[in-house]
């Protein structure tokens, strides 16, 4: 009774404070494990450290991929800016939970029709990132940062416990409340997800039912108006573009995925008993290389078996597995902004400003999304517990999607996507991974296609090879064809399909903490926007080469992590990217107090050469390039304190504390200058806790 009444207490909890959602466009659950691919978690250098409980969790576009908790120490754990927790860092407006955009080039994934809406992705969370556990107690997961005040705070929650009969529940909540340092820049994220897993007691049916809901609430203050000579405002005292606009997202998702597998698996003889309470669990040992692979990597580990929920028994998987796959999505997102009241200075509009009582640009999507697949997997023998690695997968589908838009003053009106997709993986053993996708467009979308692979080769001590390539055709978005602000028709465009071709090698020597990643992009009919934020597309093919290094080094509890990414554009003029940009870590690291607490205390710094930054337009949501300013070489480097006690963390910083040294504002986004220091939004403290119950 009293689990129960800690779960229902949870979830109401929960539930209240996001009460006000809203939310934004989502992505499905190939996209989410394509960012995971492609942007990386987490470093592959150096030594992670599993925890000591019995946690393992999947996502529910494959339960048979099952991953360990991972108990990574102090790393990064500072770091609780959403653009700075992937290896290649994005860009934002200054501002925690701000729109953001990409500082090193990489592929999107694209399907059939898109909004075009895609500057706050990384703050969402939709049904196909809710996480589900296998797990035999209740665990909790909780965050909480703040700044210098209440009103700069971030919190997040993971929770999941099992119930009779087979039944998980899993929870994710994260919530951005953000005054901002500059006048009128407030952001308000808030994400929740919930779901219920049902694994039926012959290992034959898996059910998820999940809902998922995301508010993005944004004050767009339009930048600074003018940064000031040869002095050193508070931010308040800086005037800004604009006063009164609001930008708003919302979602709702509503998901049922279920699998059913054709053939009967054996039974397994029983299990030992399970870890009496209050005891503590075996330390589950796994290669490195696993333990930092994120979903739908080459470095992934295939099919764990612990104990499902509720269960003393888990059937043996058969020779191959033959299994059903259906998904049922349903969304509705919109998207909303206004300027009702524009400031004195309404020049930063520039010519979209076709009313001068005030603007308004404001859509809805709402989508039916049918997905079928068929599916064949065989795991290799395994005579223990422990992990057993998915020796090869086929699967091929059929994705339907029904669509009702309305783009106001339009009539609603719908149209259909529908695309083939196939998947072939094949891992023999530890020293070879071969992962495929494809997909190709079928009746109103004949033409668009993806074909994506990853090869994956372990050389044992002298290190490992990975192999990836992408080549896509996809349509321009909606916003790049066509926009109506304030009830008018701006612009409508036929642009061309953009073709896209990447492929990139990474080799890695985790003994040496080293890795070395050449990569190579092709754009083909690529489509921006230009200095007066209008959408145009280049008839010439843009080239763009990048290498990136990363070396971490040790001598005693003195450390040094670095990682220096170049890229080469060949048309400067519509990509603008910086040419070098690295993020490096000196600290200082070890255990205190009797060698109870872990400690760490030290410097990250980012650095940017000089380039000409894009500048945001927040009624067409789009980031968009601009010719008035243009950014030195850009030092930002921040103080951290963190530490750790069992399952408690806690981390102290102080942000771009070069402000006060050097007399001068530095940007990240044009027009738009980063906090500073310790009374200027640049403090920030956070606790993590976990409790297994």
């Amino acid at each position: 009774m009293r689990q129960i009444l800690q779960t229902i207490t949870v979830i109401v909890l929960v539930v209240i404070i996001q009460a006000e959602a809203f939310g934004q466009f989502g992505q499905d659950a190939f996209n989410f494990q394509q960012q995971q691919q492609t942007q990386g978690q987490t470093s592959s250098l150096g030594n992670v450290v599993l925890d000591t409980s019995d946690i393992f969790y999947f996502y529910s576009a494959n339960p048979k991929l099952i991953l360990p908790f991972k108990d990574s120490l102090l790393d990064e754990f500072q770091q609780y800016d959403p653009i700075r927790q992937r290896k290649l860092n994005y860009a934002h407006l200054g501002n925690l939970g701000s729109a953001f955009r990409q500082l090193i080039y990489q592929a999107p994934f694209r399907r059939g029709f898109d909004v075009g809406l895609h500057q706050f992705d990384i703050y969402k969370l939709d049904a196909s990132q809710l996480r589900y556990y296998k797990i035999t107690q209740a665990y909790t997961h909780a965050f909480f940062s703040q700044g210098p005040s209440q009103n700069h705070s971030y919190f997040k929650i993971r929770f999941s416990r099992n119930f009779a009969n087979g039944i998980n529940l899993s929870l994710d909540h994260k919530k951005i409340n953000n005054a901002g340092s500059y006048d009128f820049q407030k952001t308000r994220n808030t994400a929740f997800a919930i779901g219920l897993w049902y694994h039926a007691p012959d290992g034959r049916y898996d059910g998820f039912f999940s809902f998922a809901s995301t508010t993005i609430q944004q004050q767009d203050n339009g930048g600074i108006v003018e940064e000031p000579k040869d002095t050193l405002l508070p931010p308040f005292q800086i005037a800004v573009n604009l006063q009164n606009a609001r930008t708003q997202q919302a979602q709702r998702e509503w998901t049922y995925i279920h699998y059913f597998q054709l053939n009967k698996p054996p039974a397994r003889p029983p299990r030992p008993p399970q870890t009496m309470p209050g005891q503590h669990s075996a330390i589950i040992s796994i290669r490195d290389s696993v333990a930092n692979a994120a979903p739908d990597s080459l470095e992934q580990p295939a099919a764990l078996s612990p104990a499902f929920p509720n269960q003393t028994e888990e059937p043996l998987p058969p020779k191959r597995a033959f299994t059903l796959y259906h998904r049922l999505r349903y969304q509705f997102n919109s998207y909303k902004f206004s300027d009702s009241s524009l400031a004195e200075d309404a020049s930063f509009y520039q010519n979209l400003q076709v009313d001068e009582r005030g603007l308004r640009h404001y859509l809805k999507v709402r989508k039916l999304e049918n997905t079928f697949k068929i599916q064949t997997f065989k795991l290799h023998k395994s005579t223990t517990e422990g992990p057993q690695q998915q020796s090869d997968l086929l699967e091929v589908g059929l994705i339907h999607t029904l669509y009702f838009l309305d783009q106001e003053p339009v009539d609603t009106s719908n149209f259909n996507d529908l695309f083939l997709m196939g998947r072939i993986n094949f891992t023999p053993n530890e020293r070879l991974k071969i992962f495929t996708y494809a997909q190709f467009g079928l009746l109103g979308n004949a033409g668009d296609y993806r074909i994506s692979g990853s090869l994956f080769l372990h050389f044992k001590t002298v290190g490992n090879l990975r192999l990836e390539f992408i080549n896509q055709l996809y349509e321009p978005s909606l916003l790049q064809q066509r926009i109506f602000i304030s009830q008018r028709q701006f612009w409508k465009n036929n642009f061309d399909k953009t073709l896209e071709t990447s492929v990139s090698g990474t080799y890695s020597l985790p003994s040496f903490r080293f890795s070395l990643t050449a990569s190579y992009h092709l754009l083909t009919n690529y489509i921006y926007f230009d200095s007066q934020a209008l959408p145009r597309q280049t008839s010439s093919a843009i080239n763009i080469f990048q290498l990136m290094v990363e070396k971490n080094f040790q001598l005693g509890t003195l450390h040094l992590n670095n990682l220096i990414a170049f890229q080469q554009v060949t048309k400067e003029d519509v990509l603008r990217l910086p040419q070098i940009y690295s993020t490096h870590s000196l600290f200082l690291e070890g255990k205190i107090f009797k060698k109870v607490m872990l400690a760490r205390l030290g410097f990250d710094a980012r650095l940017a050469s000089s380039y000409t930054p894009d500048t945001y337009q927040p009624l067409t949501g789009q980031f968009h390039i601009q010719n008035k300013q243009t950014l030195p070489f850009t030092p930002l480097l921040d103080f951290f304190l963190s530490f750790k006690v069992n399952r408690f963390r806690f981390f102290f910083k102080v942000e771009n504390i070069l402000t006060g040294i050097t007399n001068r504002y530095y940007y990240q986004t044009a027009n738009s200058p980063l906090a500073f220091g310790l009374s200027n939004g640049g403090i920030r403290f956070g606790i993590s806790w976990r409790f297994v119950d």
